[in-house]
This record gives C-alpha cells, sequence and structure tokens, in this order.
C-alpha cells in the first residue's frame, strides 16, 4: 500500500514545492494592501467622526490627487520597461516607492483637528498625492516584477496564489485599526491613529524588502528598437482579454469597496444603534473572518486551476460573489449581529478566485501582445491595472460619500433616523449586489483559454527560436 502511495504523495509535492523567490516575491505584495486597508478602515471614519468634515467634501479631496497620480501611471510604467541599472529595471523603484508610502501613510494624520476646513482639506489632498504616486512608483514595477517571473501556465497561478495568500496577511489587522484607535490608553482616536500608522512603517520596510533581496528579473535579448509610449497605450487598450480583464476588476473591485466604505456606518448605525465601538468590531471582524478562511482554503486554487482552468476560476469566484452579496442582506440584523460573519465568509472565494485569476492571466495577456506587437511591455500593462485601481477607489469614495450624504446621515447625531437606517443598507448591499452580477456575466464570456495561451506560447518559443527581434528592454 505505502509503495503504491509513494508515487502520488511526490505527485503532490512537486506540485506543491513552493521556490524562495516566489515566497520573497509574495511577501512584497503587502504593502499596498496595507495602504489600501488602512485607508478603507481609517479615512471616511475619522475624517467625517473626528475631523468633523463633510462626507463629500472628503470624497473630492482625496479623489482629486488618485486623478492626477492616474496621469503618471503609464509614464511609470514605461520607464520601468526602458530603465537599464545594475539593479535591474524594477527594483530602484520598488524601493523608492516603498519609502514613499511609509512615510506618506503615516504624516496623514497630524494636522490639528481644530485646523479651519480649508486648511485640513488641502493638507489631506497634498498627503494623498504623495501616497498614491509613491503608491505607483511602488505597485507597477513590482506587478511588472510577477507578471515576468515564469513562462509556465499553471506556475503563474501557484505564483499568483502565494502573492495572494500574502495580500491576505494585512486584512486580519486592517479591519481592526479603527477599532484599536478607539483604545482608551491611547488617549483619543486621533492619538491612536498616528501612533498605529507610525507603528506600521518599519512594517511595509521589512515587507517591500522581500523583492528586492531575492526575486530575479528575466534575462532577454537586446533591445532592437525603443517602443513608443502612445502607441502602446493604443495598443493595450485594444486587446480584448485585457479589456474583460479590466471590465471585471472594476466591477468586482467597485462593489466591494462600496460594500466596505459603507459597512462600518450599517453596523454602527442600522446594527448597534451608533455604538462605534461595537460597529467597529462588528466589521472588523467580518473582514478578519474573510482573511482567515481565504488563507486556509487559497492553497488549494492550484490544484483548482488544473481542473478548470483560469476561466473556471473566474466564473467560480464571480458565482460566490452573487452567493455572498445575497447572504450579507439576509443575515445583517440587529438581532444577530454577529451572522454576518457567517455571510461574509461567502465573499471570500470570490476575493482570492477572481483575484488570482486575473492576476495569472495577464502574463498571458502580455504573452497575446508580444505575440501580436513583438515587444514585451509588463510595466506598461501593470500601468494601466494601477490607474484602474486609483480610479476604483477614487470612484468608491466618490460614491460612498454621496451615498452617506444622500442616506440623511448626520455626523453629529449618536443615532441616525430610520430612513437614514434604511438608506444606508439600501446603499451599501445594493451596488454591490449588481456589480457582482455584472461581474458573472463578464467572466462567464471571457476570450482567453489555457489552450489558447499554449498555442501562443509554441508561437513566441519559435520566433525567439528564429532570433526575430524584439522590442524588450534586456
Amino acid at each position: 500500500m505505502l509503495a503504491r502511495l509513494k508515487p502520488a504523495l511526490g505527485s503532490v509535492r512537486r506540485k506543491l514545492s513552493l521556490d524562495p523567490g516566489m515566497l520573497l516575491l509574495g511577501l512584497g505584495s503587502t504593502t499596498p494592501w496595507i495602504v489600501m486597508g488602512c485607508l478603507n478602515t481609517l479615512l471616511l471614519p475619522v475624517l467625517t467622526t473626528c475631523y468633523r468634515l463633510d462626507a463629500a467634501v472628503v470624497a473630492w479631496a482625496v479623489t482629486l490627487p488618485r486623478i492626477l497620480g492616474m496621469i503618471l501611471d503609464p509614464l511609470i510604467g514605461h520607464f520601468s520597461d526602458m530603465t537599464r541599472s545594475k539593479w535591474g529595471r524594477r527594483k530602484p523603484y520598488i524601493a523608492i516607492g516603498a519609502i514613499g508610502c511609509a512615510l506618506s501613510l503615516s504624516l496623514m494624520w497630524w494636522i490639528s483637528p481644530a485646523a479651519d476646513e480649508t486648511s485640513k482639506i488641502a493638507y489631506f489632498a497634498v498627503t494623498n498625492l504623495v501616497l498614491w504616486i509613491s503608491f505607483s512608483v511602488y505597485y507597477i514595477p513590482y506587478g511588472a516584477l510577477c507578471y515576468e517571473f515564469t513562462e509556465d501556465y499553471h506556475e503563474r497561478i501557484k505564483l499568483m496564489t502565494i502573492n495572494s495568500w500574502f495580500c491576505l496577511l494585512p486584512g486580519l489587522g486592517s479591519g481592526w485599526l479603527y477599532w484599536l484607535a478607539l483604545k482608551p490608553f491611547f488617549g483619543g482616536e486621533l492619538n491612536g491613529v498616528r501612533a498605529i500608522t507610525l507603528a506600521l512603517i518599519p512594517v511595509i520596510l521589512v515587507f517591500s524588502a522581500g523583492p528586492l533581496l531575492r526575486a530575479h528579473e528575466r534575462i532577454v535579448r537586446p533591445v532592437q528598437m525603443r517602443p513608443n509610449l502612445w502607441k502602446g497605450l493604443r495598443e493595450t487598450l485594444r486587446n480584448q482579454p485585457f479589456l474583460y480583464v479590466l471590465m471585471i476588476r472594476a466591477s468586482n473591485a467597485l462593489g466591494v469597496w462600496i460594500f466596505n466604505g459603507m459597512l462600518f456606518y450599517i453596523n454602527t448605525f442600522c446594527v448597534f444603534g451608533g455604538d462605534k465601538t461595537q460597529g467597529a468590531a462588528l466589521t472588523a471582524g467580518s473582514v478578519t473572518g474573510v482573511s482567515l478562511l481565504s488563507m486556509v482554503v487559497m492553497p488549494l486554487t492550484p490544484a483548482l486551476g488544473r481542473h478548470i482552468g483560469k476561466r473556471g476560476l473566474l466564473i467560480a469566484g464571480a458565482a460566490c460573489g452573487v452567493l455572498g452579496a445575497i447572504a450579507v442582506i439576509l443575515l445583517t440584523q440587529p438581532s444577530h449581529p454577529w451572522a454576518q460573519v457567517v455571510a461574509v465568509a461567502l465573499l471570500a472565494p470570490m476575493g482570492f478566485l477572481q483575484g488570482i485569476a486575473i492576476s495569472a492571466l495577464m502574463p498571458d495577456i502580455c504573452d497575446l501582445d508580444e505575440l501580436q506587437h513583438g515587444t514585451r511591455r509588463e510595466g506598461l500593462f501593470n500601468a494601466i491595472v494601477a490607474a484602474l485601481t486609483k480610479a476604483e477607489v477614487a470612484v468608491a469614495v466618490l460614491v460612498v460619500g454621496s451615498l452617506i450624504n444622500a442616506s440623511g446621515f448626520v455626523p453629529t447625531a449618536v443615532a441616525q433616523s430610520s430612513g437614514t437606517q434604511l438608506h444606508l443598507r439600501l446603499f451599501g448591499f445594493g451596488p454591490f449586489l449588481i456589480c457582482s452580477l455584472f461581474s458573472l456575466f463578464l467572466a462567464t464570456r471571457f476570450p482567453l483559454t489555457e489552450a489558447t495561451t499554449k498555442l501562443i506560447q509554441a508561437e513566441l518559443g519559435a520566433r525567439r527560436a528564429a532570433g526575430e527581434p524584439q522590442t524588450f528592454p534586456s
């Protein structure tokens, strides 16, 4: 019996084996999620209830810098593709971006609540601009480094599974940050936020060091010509599978960001009648529950991907999102508040299945782009993804701020009216369900399959063997 099991166990061990380079590269994926987790948890609650700023004004103050940062994203991606240094094309940007993210995230909260409204808005706008530029300088080259790590179809799923697992680490704690900041030993919630974000500076720097220590950059042939940025943008945005990925990402993220942004208000004022501590605890518990479940189940994704492919992972994740959106509507009730954690747990497969599938599909899309145009430009593709990420967050913040105001929410009131509570629930859960349904519709129509990808790679292999020129920087 044991002799018959050994070959099978050896096969499983090979499939689950981890390249140390993959692990170190995966460490770097925590930095963007520390930043976004902090902003998602702290920004609107602190600025509306501590700084007493209007939610819609706050939304615009933090959105305009992100829009300005989006303009720079294609340039950062293009420069990363074309950079030549003894440290490689990606690593210098990753180091600079990590330092900028760590410092600007901490500096954001140091203006006094007693300052006049114009000064507070200007301060938050400037610190947000610095943060999102730093985010791009880190995230775009880091993502490109991940795209070019391996050419194997299933190894790409494994790598992105590792990255996604590390992405979940901030989710274990970020949802509790506002709850922690409210603790009396800080002497006030603003002091708590300042102390927490200061403590995050070394955390961000340590995790960001992973890609710098070990991750390799692909060695390619010398450049034969220099690609044009504007022509490259047009060509990438005409790539059909890439457009599907962008639409699925946008639909999924917009629904999730609106849901997350409204969840604190729903839990605090609809479930606990204005108790901020209990509302923050329930919101944090839901986020932590999703992260824990995802971390346990996620390692099975590469094996699942071998059976149903990346397109199948997209569809499965979208279907879980629809079920989770329905369940959270039904189970978020004052009579049994913590049942929400069970409902939100259904969202875990949505997040990691779709996230892994989309990340693993991006190298395949870059292969298709090379086949069509003879150019490798992982940096430019990831720049567009980064710009979309900013747009998603910016639009979500604007929408959430507007929805909070439209609900009749009164920042100075401890309890909200029954009409306001109804509107908070409607505005928080409705967009999430609609976006989940649209994401499922798009996933069922995604055009790039495993068979198509292998044909593309075979053709590229033949071209490279024949020595055809490429516009891929060395």
